[in-house]
């Protein structure tokens, strides 16, 4: 029996501020290749919790799409389906324009990130 979604952790870098002017936009950057067997009708998504408000995730150089804060000043879960944007060997990138508004210059700007993939969207209308 195949499970209903797999789940694939996609670990970052660290959010590290060193050296970066508060004001200074900056970069996470995350590669990761396609999974294998994948079928066209599958809903591949990537997933965020806990991004930064107004980050904006592009995925190989195409903007996916930003993150919309809840009132903590952090996006709960972002998701943006990709199956159709993925190639063999992929970037992923978050850029934020400054981390000025973080009060704490620790801060985590992103807890984590997740490939999912639905196994029972080809199921669904």
């Amino acid at each position: 029996m195949i499970a209903a979604a797999t789940t694939i952790d996609l670990p970052a870098h660290g959010n590290v501020f060193a050296n970066v002017p508060a004001d200074s936009p900056f970069e996470l950057h995350r590669s990761f290749n396609r999974p294998s067997n994948l079928e066209n009708d599958q809903c591949v998504k990537l997933a965020f919790t806990g991004l930064a408000n107004g980050a904006r995730v592009l995925l190989n150089g195409v903007l996916l799409g930003e993150a919309l804060a809840a009132e903590s000043g952090k996006a709960d879960t972002t998701s943006f389906e990709i199956h159709q944007k993925l190639l063999p060997h992929n970037e992923l990138r978050i850029e934020f324009a400054d981390h000025s508004s973080f009060s704490n210059p620790n801060a985590v700007i992103l807890e984590s990130v997740t490939l999912e993939i639905d196994h029972d969207a080809r199921d669904r209308p």
